[in-house]
């Protein structure tokens, strides 16, 4: 009998891994959609996320900062919601888009590397310090991750699998382009692609071939609301991010600074292990293959923005694009690893979901109840509904022919996001720096209107900038903001009575 029985028992594993391993990826996608719903329910937004829900509210072809694509999920969230915003369904459309990039992810590696290193590379994704959570948020960076790994699939597909086929193209442009649709920084995926084809003899003759043109220009028609709306704004936007990235002299510790977030941002033991599967794919490139375009792919734009950083200012997120298309290497590297050492695997993939979980817990913490009461990242989460609950309760939102400002776009964004239910318009008096703000309503349109100078904290403008536009400036409210019971900031209301001239807040400065 035992002769008998080992054959079935040395096959039965084989037999069984795909199924188990569809079934592990499915569940990394549940609990982590489980998850994201509870942490939307529970946390204010970010400012950066009111910002964003503003949009919405502004539908329009594209914006000064960010390409429409944000809009359209944000909208489709609510829509689906019943139309009713809260945090939750601000973020709802989000969290169904990071669970689509969960199950790509699973897919996309699965299909070359096994369906073990599917489920791995999706939980390597969902325990991703930046991406495990920027994906489920209001954030140009949810549809970005989404539409760049789904183009990654097509891409491979069509270079790999169907070479010389034209149809597998058209989904290429389809899917970039979404990611152009999310944010400029998808240009640097066709870059990876093209370095793949260029670099790879066998894929050359792929240039002597329609499908690649064919996705090009699907994806640039795709685009076109963004070209169409900057064409019509004076190319803001592109004027914009141009003026970002400031040239600096040779800046090594920019560089070294930016692989130091890149760590801290992705997680100590994430980073490892991308850069693990980019190690081992690199060692096993070949002339053509998965390993080498995967690798390409990832490339390019690490060091494109590493490259950057020697030069210009580099935002701390920006290199981490890159590592999203390491994701299938490093999951191919994990299941490998697991032949040797499962037992270390499967512990250590405990640990990490296990702090992702607690750093979660702790961040719901810490914007509800200021557990640390120190200055935190978790400060840029929404404080402003007790300063909306409270201008309410004095009667302040309810004033005649006046509006209400603060000296911020962040601060505007979530004092609008706050007063979402109330019809008084807030705007952001930021001279030259009021982002979306400076297109939804122009410097002249609050002549001979009262305004409301509203300060949180202590960096804002000092109210005395206001006397050079209004009759009067002079405090009329002031008044604790508490978080956990303890004062977290102080909120002071100036009423600016009869605005005289125009405030240069729109993105010109003028």
């Amino acid at each position: 009998m035992p002769r008998t029985l080992h054959p079935l028992r040395a096959v039965l594993p084989t037999l069984l891994d795909g199924r188990f391993a569809l079934g592990a990826l499915a569940v990394v996608v549940l609990v982590n959609t489980a998850i994201r719903l509870v942490l939307s329910a529970l946390l204010a937004l970010h400012q950066d996320e009111a910002y964003h829900y503003l949009f919405t509210t502004h539908p329009a072809l594209s914006y000064y900062d960010h390409p429409p694509m944000v809009m359209w999920i944000g909208w489709l969230g609510v829509a689906a919601c019943g139309g009713v915003v809260t945090p939750f369904t601000a973020r709802f459309g989000f969290t169904v888009l990071m669970a689509g990039s969960l199950w790509v992810t699973g897919r996309l590696t699965a299909r070359w590397y096994g369906a073990r290193a599917g489920a791995y590379a999706a939980l390597l994704l969902a325990v991703s310090g930046y991406h495990g959570n920027a994906g489920g948020m209001v954030f140009p960076e949810s549809p970005l991750l989404f539409f760049s790994l789904l183009t990654t699939w097509a891409v491979a597909r069509a270079v790999l699998d169907h070479p010389g086929r034209t149809l597998p193209w058209l989904w290429v442009g389809l899917a970039l382009a979404g990611a152009m649709l999310s944010k400029y920084f998808a240009v640097f995926l066709p870059a990876g692609v093209v370095a793949y084809v260029v670099l790879t003899p066998t894929a050359r003759r792929l240039l002597l071939t329609p499908g690649p043109y064919l996705g090009v220009a699907v994806g640039a028609l795709g685009f076109a609301p963004v070209v169409v709306w900057n064409a019509t704004h004076e190319w803001a936007s592109f004027a914009f991010q141009g003026a970002r990235t400031g040239a600096t002299d040779i800046d090594l510790g920019m560089v070294l600074g930016r692989a130091a977030t890149s760590v801290a941002c992705l997680y100590p033991w994430v980073w490892a292990v991308l850069v693990a599967g980019l190690v081992a794919a690199g060692r096993r490139a070949g002339a053509a293959g998965p390993d080498r375009f995967f690798v390409l792919v990832a490339a390019v734009p690490l060091a494109a923005v590493y490259g950057m950083a020697l030069f210009v200012v580099v935002l701390p997120h920006w290199p981490l694009y890159g590592f999203v298309f390491l994701l299938a290497p490093a999951g191919a590297w994990i299941a490998r690893l697991e032949l040797t050492r499962p037992r270390a695997v499967r512990n250590g993939a405990i640990a990490a979901y296990a702090v992702a979980v607690l750093a979660a817990a702790g961040a719901v913490a810490q914007v509800r109840y200021g557990v640390v009461p120190v200055k935190t990242p978790a400060d840029e989460f929404g404080c402003w509904a007790p300063v909306a609950d409270e201008l309410t309760a004095r009667g302040l939102t309810d004033r005649p022919n006046t509006f209400l400002f603060t000296c911020g776009w962040t601060d505007s964004a979530q004092l609008r996001f706050a007063l979402r239910d109330h019809p008084v318009e807030v705007a952001c008096y930021s001279a030259g720096e009021a982002r979306g703000f400076g297109f939804w309503s122009k410097p002249a349109d609050y002549l001979g209107m009262d305004g409301l100078y509203v300060a949180v904290g202590d960096t804002a403008y000092p109210a005395r900038l206001y006397e050079l536009y209004f009759r009067k400036v002079e405090l009329v409210a002031e008044f604790p903001v508490v978080r956990g019971g303890r004062v977290f900031r102080t909120a002071r209301v100036y009423l600016c009575t009869e605005q005289l001239r125009p405030f240069p807040f729109d993105f010109r400065g003028e």
